[in-house]
C-alpha cells in the first residue's frame, strides 16, 4: 500500500525559477500491483501530489503532456 511508500526527492535544486511558464513535476515508477493505490493517495492528495499522466505497464511515450518524452 502507500502508506509502505518511501518517497524521497531526487533533488533539493529549487526548480520554480526556471521557467514561470512550466511546472515541476516528477515521475513516478511503481509496480503495477501499487499504481492502483498510488492514484487514489494522489486524488486524496490532490494539491501537492497532483496525478498528470497514468501511463500502462510498458508504455514509455506522454503523449497528453509531451509529444517526444521517452522514459526508458
Amino acid at each position: 500500500s502507500c502508506e509502505q511508500l518511501h518517497i524521497q526527492s531526487a533533488s533539493s535544486y529549487d526548480f520554480k525559477n526556471i521557467s514561470k511558464s512550466y511546472k515541476q513535476a516528477n515521475v513516478v515508477i511503481l509496480h503495477k500491483s501499487l499504481a492502483d493505490e498510488f492514484e487514489k493517495f494522489c486524488h486524496a492528495n490532490n494539491g501537492p501530489l497532483p496525478l498528470l499522466y497514468r501511463s500502462k505497464p510498458g508504455d514509455w511515450k506522454c503523449p497528453p503532456l509531451s509529444s517526444d518524452s521517452d522514459i526508458r
